[in-house]
């Protein structure tokens, strides 16, 4: 058995796999009570699958960039699982989550995640084969300042859909003629990616991936001897 932790936006996702391979799925909006929720989802889901906490070989865990709470409280729960029953654990950084749970034929992607009152965090993908690979550095910033910044004039912009209606409402020149696909990282594209990538793993330890500060960091440093 394995399990996903997918909990870097408003959409929590999780995910788990029995030993047919078999994937088992649950997502529900909820990072508001995520931390009284998450753990009782995914016992439930273990129900569903005919699996149990104990018998897991491995877990995926999404690192970032998103939702400082939904991040913390979902790599924590990761690290916890993975610590108590010994088993590896693989980060994966959410816009690549996001990337790969999009279905379009466009050559290029870029990745959008909501970050805070009307900016968000970017990330631009290139096709390769019927995967996706990073094509540029995560950048944080207005719509107009993120594709200045990857230099993107085609291809498919994605992400949920309160970034696609930030999108719409900043857009003007610099991202209306970019269509703008609906998509939201999923448990279940985790999981694969991190079956991928377990010989990549550190043993048991996953940190979250933070651009930026939170805003009580972010105003301590703006403050006079502030660090």
């Amino acid at each position: 058995m394995i399990a996903a932790f997918e909990t870097s936006g408003a959409m929590v996702s999780l995910a788990v796999t029995r030993g047919d391979g078999q994937v088992y799925e649950s997502s529900y909006p909820g990072l508001r009570q995520l931390a009284t929720t998450l753990m009782p989802a995914l016992l439930e889901l273990c129900e569903q699958a005919g699996v149990r906490l104990r018998e897991c070989e491995g877990a995926a865990a999404s690192l970032g960039p998103g939702s400082f709470t939904g991040l913390r409280v979902g790599v924590a729960a990761a690290n916890a699982l993975a610590l108590a029953v010994g088993c590896p654990l693989v980060g994966v950084p959410s816009l690549e989550v996001t990337a790969h749970s999009a279905v379009t034929d466009a050559p290029t992607l870029l990745c959008l995640s909501p970050h805070r009152r009307g900016s968000f965090y970017g990330q631009e993908f290139g096709k390769a084969g019927d995967g996706w690979v990073v094509a540029g550095e995560i950048e944080v910033g207005s719509v107009a300042e993120i594709v200045a910044a990857s230099g993107m004039t085609e291809g498919v912009v994605c992400g949920p859909e309160d970034a696609r209606e930030q999108w719409l409402s900043q857009g003007g020149a610099a991202g209306a003629s970019i269509p703008f696909l609906v998509t939201y990282p999923s448990a279940r594209i985790l999981l694969a990616l991190g079956v991928e990538r377990r010989g990549q793993a550190r043993p048991r330890f996953a940190v979250p991936l933070y651009v930026r500060g939170s805003q009580p960091e972010e105003k301590e440093r703006a403050a006079p001897g502030g660090r």
